[in-house]
């Protein structure tokens, strides 16, 4: 309408519905949380699962936090500031860490002994096998719903555009602080969405084994997950596309295991924030999807196994 405020002068104020969203993200989380913290002190107890893993991992996420501090902080002059600033960034870092341990500790075991498939992959990226061919399938296989996954949410932001509503990306606090220099872009786009992806990635694939356990059925799970997913997207923000997504990640969870579930999760946030080729960031833009279409090509060479794409040994006949 003519009076109608444009979207992008209006002020956002959460709606009841987006209360409610996050109240059920907070319910959900803290109520698997403590389930993951019964379930690694069992595991303790008895002795069982990767230990050695688990503190791998938890090591690479304490020290990419404490990278992104390094890279993305305002460092000041004074020796105050930065001790104060430090020991913020060093008490998350370990928070983080101690949460992906934790997650990690209570679902390895029953994965591994119920589930093996679902970890291999995992397992040999955390054992440094980066080039074997199931590890780069799966990085492909993530990299490509995580796009998909983008794909939907923007086509999302442009339907809601029509109709003179608030983009989805502003609605949920998009860091425009990405855009903001190099440091900062490093920080945001890759640093922190690494770590983002592997905490994120757990936690639902901890979800999702739960659920396994209560349905005894793999899809019945995958439906579950996907339910979940979409509620706080549905009650929220209003956004119905988020059911598309949710099924999508479902799917690749319940399908292809861990490795690929973290990879949708780091690409879906990436190729959010570099989707802007306005003149101050378009620089960045091109080096970003440089970087995919490199990982894209090399995961799919490499997940071939030495074997050759287009066979010719149709052609050749029996003697």
């Amino acid at each position: 309408m003519p009076w109608s405020r444009p979207w992008m002068m209006q002020e956002f104020v959460s709606s009841t519905g987006e209360n409610i969203g996050l109240g059920f993200i907070v319910i959900i989380f803290i109520g698997f949380l403590i389930g993951a913290a019964l379930l690694a002190r069992k595991n303790l107890r008895l002795g069982r699962g990767d230990r050695r893993g688990a503190v791998r991992l938890s090591l690479f996420v304490l020290a990419v936090t404490v990278l992104a501090w390094i890279i993305g902080a305002d460092h000041s002059p004074t020796v105050d500031e930065i001790a104060r600033v430090f020991y913020l960034a060093i008490s998350q870092a370990l928070c983080l860490a101690a949460l992906v341990w934790l997650l990690y500790v209570a679902v390895e075991p029953y994965v591994r002994r119920r589930w093996p498939e679902m970890m291999v992959s995992w397992s040999r990226v955390l054992a440094g096998q980066w080039r074997n061919p199931l590890v780069a399938r799966d990085i492909l296989i993530g990299l490509l719903t995580g796009i998909l996954c983008s794909i939907l949410l923007r086509l999302e932001d442009l339907l809601r555009l029509l109709i003179g509503a608030l983009p989805i990306d502003l609605q949920n606090s998009f860091p425009i602080n990405s855009w903001v220099g190099t440091r900062r872009f490093i920080d945001t786009v890759f640093v922190a969405e690494m770590n983002s992806a592997i905490f994120i990635g757990l936690f639902f694939f901890f979800v999702l084994f739960l659920l396994r356990v209560i349905t005894r059925r793999r899809w019945a799970a995958a439906i579950l997950l996907a339910v979940i997913l979409s509620v706080p997207g549905l009650v929220g923000s209003q956004s119905y596309l988020v059911v598309f997504t949710s099924v999508v990640i479902a799917i690749v969870a319940a399908r292809f295991g861990l490795l690929a579930l973290t990879v949708l999760f780091f690409f879906n946030d990436f190729m959010l924030m570099i989707d802007n080729f306005a003149p101050w960031f378009v620089s960045y833009a091109i080096v970003s999807y440089v970087f995919v279409l490199a990982l894209a090509g090399w995961a799919f060479h490499t997940s071939l196994g030495g074997q050759k794409l287009f066979s010719v040994t149709f052609l050749e006949s029996d003697e």
